[in-house]
C-alpha cells in the first residue's frame, strides 16, 4: 500500500498524472517493509492486479511465487514459463517501461536472445528515435537532449542531438533563466514543499 498521500517530494498523490515519474513510498502488505518506486510503475502494477491497493516487496513476491509452485515438476514450470512470455506474461507492458531514471525503454528485438535474458532487448526510446531520424547509430560523444525536460516525451521535435559539453550548457542556461524568472516574480519558492512553483500573476492585483 502507499505509505503516504503525498509523493516523496511532497506533491499530493491526487495531483499526480498517470505517467508521472515522481517517486512514491510503499509499504509491503505482507511484511511491512518500506520501498519506493515511481508513480507510473505503481499505476501500471495496480492496473494489472485490479486496483487492490496492495503492494509487496521482492522477497515477499518470491515467497508467494514459491508457494504457488510447490508440487510442480521442473518440466511443468519450464513449460508454464515458456507460455508466459511477452503478451502472456503478467508483467508485460507492451514492450516498453519507464526505468528508474525516468527514461522510456522499448523492446527493439522480439523474443529472447541466446543469453536467456529479455532485458538485453531494451534500449532508451529517445536514442532509438534519434537514430531512426539520422539513419545511423549515435557516436559515443553524442547525447540526446529532451527540450521540454520531459524524459517520456520522445517526439522527434522534442529531441536535440548534441555533445556532453553543450548538453551541460543547455541545462545550466535553463537554471539561469529559472532564477531570473524567480527574481522577476514569475516563480516562487514554496517553503512547505521545498519546490519552486509558477506564481499566479493575479495574486499581485
Amino acid at each position: 500500500m502507499l505509505a503516504s498521500d503525498k509523493a516523496m517530494d511532497g506533491t499530493p498523490i491526487a495531483l499526480l498524472t498517470k505517467g508521472s515519474i515522481k517517486r512514491v513510498a510503499l509499504i509491503c502488505d505482507d511484511c511491512g517493509k518500506r520501498s519506493e518506486t515511481n508513480w507510473n510503475n505503481y499505476v501500471q502494477g495496480q492496473r494489472k492486479q485490479g486496483w487492490t491497493g496492495e503492494t509487496f516487496c521482492q522477497p515477499c513476491v518470491a515467497r508467494r511465487i514459491g508457494k504457488s509452485s510447490r508440487g510442480t515438476t521442473n518440466k511443468a514450470v519450464a513449460e508454464r514459463n515458456r507460455q508466459r512470455t511477452r503478451e502472456n506474461h503478467p508483467c508485460w507492458k507492451g514492450g516498453r517501461y519507464v526505468d528508474h531514471h525516468g527514461y522510456v525503454m522499448v523492446n527493439v528485438v522480439p523474443g529472447r536472445q541466446g543469453s536467456g535474458s529479455g532485458w538485453v532487448n531494451y534500449r532508451k526510446e529517445h536514442v532509438v528515435v534519434m537514430e531512426g531520424a539520422l539513419g545511423r547509430t549515435l557516436l559515443p560523444t553524442e547525447v540526446v537532449h529532451h527540450i521540454d525536460g520531459d524524459k517520456t516525451n520522445n517526439a522527434p521535435e522534442n529531441l536535440w542531438l548534441t555533445d556532453r559539453t553543450r548538453h551541460r550548457q543547455a541545462h545550466s542556461s535553463l537554471q539561469g533563466v529559472a532564477f531570473r524568472l524567480l527574481r522577476s516574480g514569475f516563480l516562487m519558492f514554496n517553503r512547505e514543499t521545498g519546490t519552486y512553483e509558477c506564481k499566479d500573476r493575479q495574486d499581485d492585483s
